[in-house]
């Protein structure tokens, strides 16, 4: 680069024309443009703006670098020209990204962990309530059955005797000599039961007439 070049960039840096915009006219690369400013002792502001800093600003900028914090010190760091700072700069936003997305992985995985947590308290509840609704379901079935076991018990000790089959006799004979003896009553409206009183007078009545037994007989036993 020819001197009348750089005494034309020096120019406009004095100036206070921004490094982008200088870079622009005279084509210099803007690293070249920074370069040439801090030997001639100059800063660049976040602006881009190069100035001459005197003792005070010198001071005070010493100042907030000492005291600043991580992300201060980043801000500070852009406006500063020194290759070092600027690689340390790079490093720094490197291991900021880098920290950012650890947090974010380990923020995700505790709220996962978390979210678990919760279907897994959910389901052990359901559980429970579905638990203790089956065994009233069971309770209320046992007692069910054994209230019906005790009414089909006394139902069954109440019911009159029948005769079993291999039985002698049909239900159309024995319903036809009821009608024919006057024992109506004793006859059932429909069906094929017999009262076992029925059976006995018909059975006592056929006997009468084999004369096994006397009429006063038969009507001891029908009574």
């Amino acid at each position: 680069m020819s001197a009348a070049t750089e005494a034309k960039v020096l120019e406009l840096l004095l100036q206070g024309r921004p490094v982008p915009a200088i870079s622009d006219v005279t084509t210099w690369p803007i690293g070249a443009v920074r370069k040439l400013a801090d030997r001639n002792g100059m800063l660049i502001s976040q602006d881009g703006v190069a100035y001459q800093p005197d003792a005070g600003d010198e001071q005070q900028f010493l100042q907030a670098v000492e005291g600043a914090d991580p992300a201060t010190l980043a801000k500070l760091a852009q406006s500063c020209p020194d290759r070092l700072v600027q690689e340390a700069l790079k490093r720094h936003q490197a291991a900021a990204k880098l920290l950012r997305e650890r947090l974010l992985s380990h923020a995700q995985q505790a709220l996962q962990r978390r979210r678990a947590e919760l279907v897994r308290e959910q389901s052990q509840a359901e559980i429970k309530r579905l638990t203790a609704e089956l065994e009233l379901a069971k309770a209320r079935l046992n007692n069910a059955a054994a209230v019906l076991g005790h009414r089909a018990k006394k139902k069954a000790a109440q019911a009159p005797r029948r005769y079993r089959p291999g039985r002698d006799y049909t239900t159309s004979e024995v319903r036809a000599w009821a009608k024919a003896n006057g024992y109506d009553e004793l006859l059932p409206r429909a069906g094929s039961y017999v009262p076992d009183e029925l059976i006995d007078a018909m059975r006592a009545a056929e006997r009468a007439i084999k004369g096994d037994v006397t009429p006063a007989a038969v009507v001891r036993e029908v009574a």
